[in-house]
Protein backbone atom coordinates (compact mmCIF):
# COMPACT_ATOMS: atom_id res chain seq x y z
CA UNK A 1 0.00 0.00 0.00
CA UNK A 2 1.43 3.26 -1.22
CA UNK A 3 1.34 6.64 1.03
CA UNK A 4 -1.42 8.12 -1.01
CA UNK A 5 -3.61 5.18 -0.64
CA UNK A 6 -2.59 4.47 2.90
CA UNK A 7 -3.43 8.39 3.24
CA UNK A 8 -6.62 7.65 2.13
CA UNK A 9 -7.54 4.73 3.78
CA UNK A 10 -6.69 6.77 6.77
CA UNK A 11 -9.70 8.94 6.43
CA UNK A 12 -11.88 6.55 4.93
CA UNK A 13 -10.97 4.75 8.60
CA UNK A 14 -12.16 7.54 10.39
CA UNK A 15 -15.16 8.50 8.18
CA UNK A 16 -16.46 4.77 8.70
CA UNK A 17 -16.49 4.85 12.32
CA UNK A 18 -18.65 7.95 11.89
CA UNK A 19 -20.74 6.43 9.70
CA UNK A 20 -21.12 3.12 11.66
CA UNK A 21 -21.99 5.11 14.40
CA UNK A 22 -25.08 7.03 12.74
CA UNK A 23 -26.22 4.00 11.30
CA UNK A 24 -26.91 2.66 14.89
CA UNK A 25 -28.41 6.17 15.51
CA UNK A 26 -30.99 6.14 12.67
CA UNK A 27 -31.54 2.36 13.25
CA UNK A 28 -34.33 3.19 16.27
CA UNK A 29 -32.52 0.47 18.21
CA UNK A 30 -32.08 1.62 21.51
CA UNK A 31 -28.63 3.27 23.10
CA UNK A 32 -26.19 1.22 23.90
CA UNK A 33 -26.24 -2.10 21.63
CA UNK A 34 -24.79 -5.26 22.35
CA UNK A 35 -21.19 -5.89 20.58
CA UNK A 36 -20.81 -7.93 18.20
CA UNK A 37 -18.22 -10.62 18.83
CA UNK A 38 -15.92 -10.96 15.87
CA UNK A 39 -14.41 -14.72 16.20
CA UNK A 40 -11.69 -14.99 12.87
CA UNK A 41 -11.58 -16.25 9.94
CA UNK A 42 -13.72 -19.58 8.87
CA UNK A 43 -11.19 -22.72 7.62
CA UNK A 44 -13.55 -22.65 4.48
CA UNK A 45 -15.69 -20.62 2.50
CA UNK A 46 -19.30 -20.39 3.96
CA UNK A 47 -18.16 -21.70 7.09
CA UNK A 48 -17.93 -25.43 6.16
CA UNK A 49 -16.83 -28.65 7.42
CA UNK A 50 -14.66 -29.92 4.58
CA UNK A 51 -14.14 -29.02 0.97
CA UNK A 52 -14.06 -31.23 -2.54
CA UNK A 53 -12.14 -30.56 -5.65
CA UNK A 54 -13.09 -32.72 -8.90
CA UNK A 55 -10.61 -32.21 -11.44
CA UNK A 56 -11.34 -33.75 -15.14
CA UNK A 57 -8.46 -33.77 -17.48
CA UNK A 58 -8.12 -33.67 -21.10
CA UNK A 59 -10.47 -31.81 -21.90
CA UNK A 60 -10.07 -29.86 -25.53
CA UNK A 61 -11.36 -26.57 -26.82
CA UNK A 62 -13.67 -28.42 -29.24
CA UNK A 63 -16.84 -28.99 -27.82
CA UNK A 64 -17.74 -31.46 -30.29
CA UNK A 65 -15.43 -33.44 -28.82
CA UNK A 66 -16.59 -33.77 -25.54
CA UNK A 67 -19.45 -35.73 -26.97
CA UNK A 68 -17.66 -38.34 -28.63
CA UNK A 69 -19.81 -41.88 -26.82
CA UNK A 70 -19.92 -44.41 -27.40
CA UNK A 71 -18.67 -43.95 -30.74
CA UNK A 72 -15.14 -42.87 -29.51
CA UNK A 73 -15.75 -43.87 -25.50
CA UNK A 74 -15.40 -39.95 -24.72
CA UNK A 75 -18.26 -38.28 -22.23
CA UNK A 76 -16.32 -34.90 -20.87
CA UNK A 77 -19.64 -33.16 -21.83
CA UNK A 78 -21.87 -35.17 -20.42
CA UNK A 79 -19.99 -35.50 -16.86
CA UNK A 80 -20.09 -31.43 -17.36
CA UNK A 81 -23.66 -31.39 -17.68
CA UNK A 82 -24.47 -33.69 -14.38
CA UNK A 83 -22.11 -31.55 -12.54
CA UNK A 84 -23.87 -28.43 -13.54
CA UNK A 85 -27.29 -30.24 -12.70
CA UNK A 86 -25.91 -31.44 -9.11
CA UNK A 87 -25.10 -27.50 -8.19
CA UNK A 88 -21.56 -28.53 -8.45
CA UNK A 89 -18.14 -27.42 -10.31
CA UNK A 90 -14.80 -28.69 -11.43
CA UNK A 91 -11.03 -28.17 -12.18
CA UNK A 92 -10.80 -28.29 -16.03
CA UNK A 93 -7.36 -29.59 -17.80
CA UNK A 94 -7.64 -27.96 -21.06
CA UNK A 95 -5.51 -28.87 -23.74
CA UNK A 96 -5.35 -25.47 -26.04
CA UNK A 97 -3.93 -27.94 -29.24
CA UNK A 98 -4.59 -31.67 -29.52
CA UNK A 99 -1.45 -33.95 -29.87
CA UNK A 100 0.18 -30.98 -32.79
CA UNK A 101 -3.45 -31.19 -34.50
CA UNK A 102 -4.14 -27.08 -34.71
CA UNK A 103 -7.75 -26.19 -33.52
CA UNK A 104 -9.33 -23.10 -35.32
CA UNK A 105 -10.00 -20.40 -33.02
CA UNK A 106 -13.54 -21.42 -32.72
CA UNK A 107 -15.34 -18.20 -30.83
CA UNK A 108 -18.39 -20.20 -29.71
CA UNK A 109 -16.79 -23.00 -27.97
CA UNK A 110 -14.16 -20.72 -26.07
CA UNK A 111 -17.78 -18.58 -25.31
CA UNK A 112 -19.25 -21.54 -23.55
CA UNK A 113 -15.93 -22.34 -21.70
CA UNK A 114 -16.44 -18.84 -20.45
CA UNK A 115 -20.14 -19.67 -19.36
CA UNK A 116 -19.22 -22.51 -17.54
CA UNK A 117 -16.41 -19.92 -15.72
CA UNK A 118 -18.12 -17.33 -15.14
CA UNK A 119 -22.02 -18.70 -14.23
CA UNK A 120 -21.22 -22.32 -12.96
CA UNK A 121 -17.75 -21.65 -11.27
CA UNK A 122 -15.67 -23.95 -13.18
CA UNK A 123 -12.26 -23.45 -13.10
CA UNK A 124 -10.47 -23.63 -16.67
CA UNK A 125 -6.49 -25.10 -15.45
CA UNK A 126 -3.21 -25.49 -18.25
CA UNK A 127 -2.85 -28.95 -19.63
CA UNK A 128 -0.36 -27.64 -21.68
CA UNK A 129 -1.01 -27.51 -25.79
CA UNK A 130 0.08 -31.08 -27.01
CA UNK A 131 0.12 -33.35 -24.17
CA UNK A 132 3.68 -34.17 -24.24
CA UNK A 133 6.37 -35.95 -21.99
CA UNK A 134 9.04 -33.45 -20.73
CA UNK A 135 10.88 -31.91 -21.48
CA UNK A 136 8.57 -29.43 -23.23
CA UNK A 137 9.03 -26.26 -24.81
CA UNK A 138 8.18 -22.81 -23.72
CA UNK A 139 5.58 -22.73 -26.64
CA UNK A 140 4.26 -25.53 -25.70
CA UNK A 141 3.44 -24.74 -21.87
CA UNK A 142 3.58 -20.93 -21.75
CA UNK A 143 1.77 -20.73 -25.08
CA UNK A 144 -1.60 -22.38 -23.06
CA UNK A 145 -1.71 -20.21 -20.53
CA UNK A 146 -1.71 -17.54 -23.43
CA UNK A 147 -4.52 -19.15 -24.84
CA UNK A 148 -6.73 -19.63 -21.99
CA UNK A 149 -5.90 -16.00 -20.80
CA UNK A 150 -6.77 -14.22 -24.01
CA UNK A 151 -9.73 -16.17 -24.94
CA UNK A 152 -11.43 -15.96 -21.69
CA UNK A 153 -12.40 -12.39 -20.74
CA UNK A 154 -11.01 -10.93 -17.48
CA UNK A 155 -9.98 -14.54 -16.63
CA UNK A 156 -7.09 -15.20 -14.08
CA UNK A 157 -4.97 -18.35 -14.63
CA UNK A 158 -3.78 -20.28 -11.23
CA UNK A 159 -3.24 -23.73 -12.20
CA UNK A 160 -1.08 -25.81 -14.59
CA UNK A 161 -1.91 -29.67 -14.76
CA UNK A 162 1.37 -31.21 -15.71
CA UNK A 163 0.35 -34.24 -18.13
CA UNK A 164 1.55 -37.47 -16.93
CA UNK A 165 2.34 -35.90 -13.97
CA UNK A 166 5.62 -35.93 -14.83
CA UNK A 167 7.60 -32.49 -14.51
CA UNK A 168 11.22 -30.92 -15.09
CA UNK A 169 13.06 -27.71 -14.20
CA UNK A 170 11.61 -26.42 -17.15
CA UNK A 171 7.96 -26.93 -16.15
CA UNK A 172 9.06 -25.20 -13.33
CA UNK A 173 11.18 -22.23 -14.43
CA UNK A 174 7.92 -21.48 -17.03
CA UNK A 175 5.11 -21.38 -14.10
CA UNK A 176 7.67 -19.12 -12.00
CA UNK A 177 8.12 -16.95 -15.10
CA UNK A 178 4.60 -16.43 -15.63
CA UNK A 179 3.10 -16.33 -11.99
CA UNK A 180 1.15 -19.57 -11.63
CA UNK A 181 0.93 -19.91 -8.39
CA UNK A 182 -0.41 -23.76 -8.54
CA UNK A 183 1.44 -27.06 -10.28
CA UNK A 184 -0.68 -30.46 -10.41
CA UNK A 185 1.82 -33.02 -10.58
CA UNK A 186 1.73 -36.84 -10.01
CA UNK A 187 2.16 -36.06 -6.00
CA UNK A 188 -1.26 -34.39 -4.73
CA UNK A 189 -0.19 -31.11 -4.44
CA UNK A 190 3.17 -29.23 -5.48
CA UNK A 191 3.36 -25.49 -4.63
CA UNK A 192 5.40 -24.09 -7.09
CA UNK A 193 6.06 -20.89 -5.32
CA UNK A 194 6.82 -22.75 -1.91
CA UNK A 195 4.76 -20.07 -0.43
CA UNK A 196 4.88 -20.94 3.55
CA UNK A 197 1.99 -19.50 4.62
CA UNK A 198 -0.10 -20.96 1.71
CA UNK A 199 1.44 -24.61 2.13
CA UNK A 200 1.37 -24.43 5.67
CA UNK A 201 -2.57 -24.06 5.04
CA UNK A 202 -2.99 -27.45 2.72
CA UNK A 203 -1.65 -29.21 5.67
CA UNK A 204 -5.01 -31.66 6.19
CA UNK A 205 -5.02 -31.92 2.18
CA UNK A 206 -5.31 -35.68 1.24
CA UNK A 207 -3.72 -37.44 -1.86
CA UNK A 208 -5.71 -37.29 -4.81
CA UNK A 209 -7.57 -39.93 -5.24
CA UNK A 210 -8.13 -41.65 -8.52
CA UNK A 211 -11.61 -41.48 -9.67
CA UNK A 212 -12.28 -44.61 -11.99
CA UNK A 213 -13.96 -48.16 -12.46
CA UNK A 214 -11.43 -48.98 -9.76
CA UNK A 215 -12.74 -46.65 -7.14
CA UNK A 216 -16.04 -45.84 -8.16
CA UNK A 217 -17.38 -45.86 -4.81
CA UNK A 218 -15.86 -42.02 -3.08
CA UNK A 219 -17.99 -42.42 -0.09
CA UNK A 220 -15.86 -44.00 2.43
CA UNK A 221 -12.83 -42.39 2.04
CA UNK A 222 -14.81 -38.93 1.78
CA UNK A 223 -15.82 -39.87 5.46
CA UNK A 224 -12.79 -40.69 6.79
CA UNK A 225 -11.60 -36.84 5.61
CA UNK A 226 -14.85 -34.92 6.23
CA UNK A 227 -14.22 -36.12 10.37
CA UNK A 228 -11.13 -34.53 9.98
CA UNK A 229 -12.27 -31.63 8.50
CA UNK A 230 -9.91 -31.78 5.16
CA UNK A 231 -9.74 -31.16 1.64
CA UNK A 232 -10.38 -34.56 -0.91
CA UNK A 233 -9.18 -33.85 -4.57
CA UNK A 234 -10.79 -36.24 -7.05
CA UNK A 235 -9.47 -36.66 -10.58
CA UNK A 236 -10.89 -38.47 -13.43
CA UNK A 237 -10.74 -38.91 -17.00
CA UNK A 238 -14.19 -38.81 -18.63
CA UNK A 239 -13.71 -42.02 -20.83
CA UNK A 240 -12.48 -45.25 -21.28
CA UNK A 241 -9.40 -44.81 -20.05
CA UNK A 242 -10.72 -44.56 -16.44
CA UNK A 243 -14.23 -46.03 -17.01
CA UNK A 244 -16.16 -49.02 -18.54
CA UNK A 245 -18.68 -46.74 -19.41
CA UNK A 246 -20.04 -43.44 -19.10
CA UNK A 247 -23.62 -44.41 -17.21
CA UNK A 248 -20.98 -46.02 -14.72
CA UNK A 249 -19.28 -42.83 -14.23
CA UNK A 250 -22.93 -40.71 -13.79
CA UNK A 251 -23.92 -43.08 -11.55
CA UNK A 252 -21.65 -43.18 -9.48
CA UNK A 253 -21.40 -39.33 -9.16
CA UNK A 254 -25.15 -39.53 -8.72
CA UNK A 255 -24.71 -41.55 -5.54
CA UNK A 256 -21.81 -39.71 -4.41
CA UNK A 257 -23.84 -36.37 -4.40
CA UNK A 258 -27.23 -37.99 -2.68
CA UNK A 259 -24.09 -38.73 0.09
CA UNK A 260 -23.26 -35.37 0.28
CA UNK A 261 -26.63 -33.81 0.52
CA UNK A 262 -26.50 -33.38 3.93
CA UNK A 263 -23.38 -32.65 4.62
CA UNK A 264 -21.33 -29.24 5.59
CA UNK A 265 -18.91 -29.64 2.36
CA UNK A 266 -17.75 -27.01 0.26
CA UNK A 267 -17.92 -27.51 -3.81
CA UNK A 268 -14.85 -25.51 -4.80
CA UNK A 269 -11.88 -25.90 -7.17
CA UNK A 270 -7.58 -25.22 -6.83
CA UNK A 271 -8.09 -21.66 -7.67
CA UNK A 272 -10.72 -21.08 -5.33
CA UNK A 273 -8.88 -22.57 -2.70
CA UNK A 274 -5.38 -21.25 -3.66
CA UNK A 275 -7.70 -17.59 -3.58
CA UNK A 276 -9.34 -18.10 -0.41
CA UNK A 277 -5.96 -19.31 1.74
CA UNK A 278 -4.30 -16.11 -0.02
CA UNK A 279 -6.48 -13.27 1.35
CA UNK A 280 -7.14 -15.67 4.59
CA UNK A 281 -4.06 -15.34 5.05
CA UNK A 282 -3.46 -11.17 4.44
CA UNK A 283 -7.43 -9.92 5.55
CA UNK A 284 -7.40 -8.02 8.57
CA UNK A 285 -10.71 -6.86 11.02
CA UNK A 286 -10.64 -3.95 12.53
CA UNK A 287 -13.29 -2.81 15.23
CA UNK A 288 -14.93 0.77 14.96
CA UNK A 289 -17.23 0.72 17.19
CA UNK A 290 -19.96 -2.29 19.02
CA UNK A 291 -21.74 -2.74 15.78
CA UNK A 292 -19.22 -2.01 12.52
CA UNK A 293 -15.81 -2.85 11.28
CA UNK A 294 -13.56 -2.51 8.39
CA UNK A 295 -12.29 -5.68 6.35
CA UNK A 296 -9.26 -5.00 4.52
CA UNK A 297 -6.40 -6.82 3.33
CA UNK A 298 -3.26 -4.17 3.32
CA UNK A 299 -0.46 -5.76 2.16
CA UNK A 300 -0.35 -7.78 -0.86
CA UNK A 301 2.62 -9.81 -2.68
CA UNK A 302 3.64 -8.59 -5.81
CA UNK A 303 5.28 -10.38 -8.89
CA UNK A 304 4.88 -13.76 -9.03
CA UNK A 305 2.69 -14.66 -5.44
CA UNK A 306 0.16 -11.70 -6.60
CA UNK A 307 -2.08 -13.79 -8.75
CA UNK A 308 -5.56 -14.67 -7.15
CA UNK A 309 -9.25 -14.07 -7.23
CA UNK A 310 -11.13 -11.89 -5.35
CA UNK A 311 -12.91 -14.46 -3.89
CA UNK A 312 -15.06 -13.81 -0.88
CA UNK A 313 -13.29 -14.36 2.34
CA UNK A 314 -15.57 -15.99 5.25
CA UNK A 315 -15.38 -14.08 9.04
CA UNK A 316 -17.08 -15.49 11.63
CA UNK A 317 -19.13 -13.92 14.45
CA UNK A 318 -20.92 -15.15 17.75
CA UNK A 319 -24.73 -14.17 16.61
CA UNK A 320 -25.68 -11.25 18.54
CA UNK A 321 -27.54 -12.02 21.70
CA UNK A 322 -30.67 -9.31 20.22
CA UNK A 323 -32.33 -11.86 17.95
CA UNK A 324 -32.82 -10.85 14.56
CA UNK A 325 -29.89 -8.82 13.04
CA UNK A 326 -29.23 -6.92 9.25
CA UNK A 327 -25.95 -7.33 7.90
CA UNK A 328 -24.57 -4.49 5.69
CA UNK A 329 -21.52 -4.09 3.96
CA UNK A 330 -20.44 -1.16 2.28
CA UNK A 331 -24.20 0.38 3.10
CA UNK A 332 -25.96 -2.45 1.06
CA UNK A 333 -27.68 -5.23 3.12
CA UNK A 334 -26.20 -8.32 2.43
CA UNK A 335 -28.65 -11.67 2.23
CA UNK A 336 -28.90 -15.13 3.86
CA UNK A 337 -27.61 -17.52 1.66
CA UNK A 338 -27.77 -20.50 4.11
CA UNK A 339 -25.83 -23.75 3.70
CA UNK A 340 -25.17 -23.46 0.39
CA UNK A 341 -22.76 -25.22 -1.22
CA UNK A 342 -20.89 -23.81 -4.31
CA UNK A 343 -19.86 -20.20 -4.23
CA UNK A 344 -20.71 -19.78 -8.05
CA UNK A 345 -19.31 -18.60 -10.80
CA UNK A 346 -16.09 -16.27 -11.78
CA UNK A 347 -18.15 -13.17 -12.83
CA UNK A 348 -20.28 -12.67 -9.38
CA UNK A 349 -19.69 -15.10 -6.49
CA UNK A 350 -21.64 -15.52 -3.71
CA UNK A 351 -21.61 -13.30 -0.88
CA UNK A 352 -24.19 -12.96 2.01
CA UNK A 353 -24.44 -14.50 5.67
CA UNK A 354 -25.34 -18.09 7.65
CA UNK A 355 -27.10 -18.66 10.55
CA UNK A 356 -25.52 -21.40 12.19
CA UNK A 357 -27.05 -21.37 15.47
CA UNK A 358 -24.41 -19.92 17.68
CA UNK A 359 -22.45 -18.27 15.15
CA UNK A 360 -22.55 -16.39 12.40
CA UNK A 361 -20.59 -16.76 9.14
CA UNK A 362 -20.32 -13.83 6.66
CA UNK A 363 -18.90 -14.42 3.19
CA UNK A 364 -17.82 -11.06 1.73
CA UNK A 365 -15.59 -9.91 -1.51
CA UNK A 366 -12.77 -6.74 -0.65
CA UNK A 367 -13.11 -6.04 -4.45
CA UNK A 368 -10.17 -3.86 -6.34
CA UNK A 369 -9.58 -1.44 -3.00
CA UNK A 370 -8.97 -4.67 -1.54
CA UNK A 371 -11.17 -3.56 1.99
CA UNK A 372 -14.79 -3.09 2.78
CA UNK A 373 -17.02 -1.89 5.56
CA UNK A 374 -18.83 -4.38 7.71
CA UNK A 375 -22.22 -2.70 9.82
CA UNK A 376 -24.11 -4.83 12.32
CA UNK A 377 -28.17 -3.94 12.76
CA UNK A 378 -30.11 -5.01 15.79
CA UNK A 379 -33.37 -5.44 14.79
CA UNK A 380 -34.50 -6.07 18.19
CA UNK A 381 -37.21 -8.36 16.88
CA UNK A 382 -35.62 -11.92 18.39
Amino acid sequence: MDTKTFAAFAVLVAISGALATLLVYKSGVAAGPPEIEYLGIAEYWNGHRAALIIRVDDLVVNREDWYLYPQCGIWSGYLIDALIEHDMKATLGLLTNRYGWIYPVNVEDWAYIEKLVSEHGFEIASHTRYHLMPPRSREDVVGSFRDIEGNLTGYVLLTYIIPYGLYDDLDDLYVREYGIPIMITIEAMYNSLKQPTASSNWRRMWVTTWWNENNSDLRHLFDRIYKRGGVMMVATHPHTFDWNNAEEQLESLKAFTEYLENKSVWYTTYGELWSYLYIASRVEVLRLNSTAFLVLMPQRLDGECARFWDFPITLTFAKPRCGDFEIYKNGVRLEEIGAVKNAGGYAEWLEGYRDAGDVVYVSIRLGPKGFALLNWKCTGRG
